[in-house]
């Protein structure tokens, strides 16, 4: 009896799970049909199930020279293996559905009908990018030269949004999708903040002449004493006490009005670019305490932000506080004709013209005595901000090699251009931001000599 029982047990197991099943390919069968699948498979992968119809186009740079699919300083941008790049829109390959020969993003329910009417290879439409090809090589040749473990080199054109060069070498990982603690070179964004909160701290000065601030240990770099600082002098030094005391010069509601404008921008936000994808920055993470904005302020703990990102941001402020949306893509050719990407390009605005020109005029202090000296062009206007960040191991204990920064741009009319420098995982002698200074001025003076 006790047998007869569990095979009637195992029968009605065995009949509700074939139930279930069946439910699950009815479901699955009205999905298809009907077209709600579209959202769950991306062009990528898609294609992938069509590989032996579909050819890619052919890739184009700017001036129109043809971009190999295997050009190894493009290998973080292009993803040109479909089996690799599997629709991550990093790739600039799996973001643009022409090169595959389609406009639409396909579904399981278009590419049934592609497999049935096409039993020919179907090759797609050829792109322009807004990348200068002579840009990029230039970006690996110096990264390979330079020979530090990680790192990433960002290029843009701030006004039309256009990147010109993105570089990061084998032993890193994405300009768009890493994320490090950027140190000092974040307090030109948490000044346009504060100074869109509370306009009149543009008046507020701090006598830096210890390592302590307000019975807390903090110094600032090489234990240096700047002596009274304003917000030019602070920034140009980059005066760890003076930013604090700012921060502490702010009430509640000025502190929620300075992280809200940092959102404006997508810092502890998310913005979707039409083009492209990357990791969102963030300014406190989601923790608002007084420990950890003290600890954002410095660029640390929760702080973290993408080098394209800080390129980026770095660009609205040179910009008159309004980003304009990254892109990669110009124009598109299909059968024969090329045509400029319509796609709708978006401006963030974070603060006013008049902060951002403040902030700018102190950036252009820290080319002309302060830490950024080495990045000085002043025939061009080079303005930026270094950036220092001590790097913790798994144990949260610093593990004695830093993440150097340099973020900055060209004020000239006619040279419109960010450029941000990162290093990580470098030891104090090996390198440090003036390093980093000194790498971007070496990469610009060669894009300002193409143009």
């Amino acid at each position: 009896m006790v047998r007869r029982r569990r095979r009637y047990r195992s029968v009605t197991i065995f009949r509700l799970f074939l139930i279930a099943m069946t439910g699950v390919v009815i479901l699955f069968g009205y999905r298809l049909v009907s077209g709600k699948l579209k959202t769950s498979f991306d062009t990528a992968q898609t294609m992938h199930l069509a590989e032996d119809i579909y050819t890619m186009g052919r890739i184009y740079d700017r001036s129109g020279e043809e971009i190999s699919p295997d050009a190894s300083s493009f290998a973080e941008i292009l993803g040109a293996d479909i089996n690799k790049t599997k629709g991550d829109k990093k790739y600039l390959c799996s973001n643009a559905p022409w090169l595959y020969g389609t406009e639409n993003e396909l579904t399981l329910k278009t590419l049934g009908k592609t497999l049935k009417s096409h039993s020919n290879k179907r090759t797609g439409g050829d792109v322009k990018t807004t990348f200068d090809q002579k840009i990029q090589e230039h970006l690996e040749e110096t990264a390979k030269a330079k020979g530090y473990k990680r790192q990433y080199i960002v290029v843009s054109n701030y006004k039309t949004g256009e990147i010109l060069g993105m570089y990061s070498n084998a032993n890193a990982g994405s300009c768009l999708s890493d994320v490090y603690s950027p140190g000092s070179a974040i307090k030109p964004l948490f000044l346009s903040a504060a100074l869109t909160a509370s306009p009149e701290l543009k008046d507020y000065t701090y006598d830096c002449v210890d390592d302590n601030y307000q019975n807390i240990a903090i110094h600032c770099a090489g234990h240096h004493r700047h002596g009274l600082c304003d917000y030019k002098r602070g920034t140009a030094l980059s005066c760890n006490k003076y930013f604090l005391g700012m921060l502490d010069q702010m009430d509640k509601t000025e502190k929620q009005k300075m992280l809200k404008t940092l959102r404006k921008i997508g810092v502890d936000n998310s913005h979707t670019f039409s083009q492209l994808r990357f990791s969102d920055p963030t300014f406190t993470g989601g923790d608002d305490s007084e420990r950890q904005l003290y600890f954002s302020v410095l660029g640390q703990g929760n702080c973290k932000i993408s080098p394209f990102f800080l390129n980026a941001a770095t660009g609205m402020l040179f910009n008159g506080g309004t980003m304009t949306e990254p892109h990669w893509i110009l124009e598109k050719r299909v059968n024969g004709q090329w045509e400029e990407v319509t796609t709708e390009k978006k401006e963030y605005k974070m603060c006013s013209k008049e902060v951002a020109g403040q902030v700018v005029e102190a950036m252009t202090e820290v080319t002309a005595y302060g830490t950024g000296r080495s990045a000085a062009m002043p025939e061009y206007g080079m303005a930026g901000k270094t950036g220092t960040a001590e790097i913790e191991d798994k144990y949260h204990a610093l593990s004695g090699t830093n993440t150097v920064w340099w973020t900055g741009g060209l004020t000239s009319e006619d040279t419109p251009y960010a450029i941000t420098v990162c290093l990580d995982d470098v030891m104090p002698q090996e390198a440090d931001s003036g390093t980093a200074a000194a790498y971007a001025k070496e990469i610009m003076e060669y894009v300002v000599s193409t143009r």
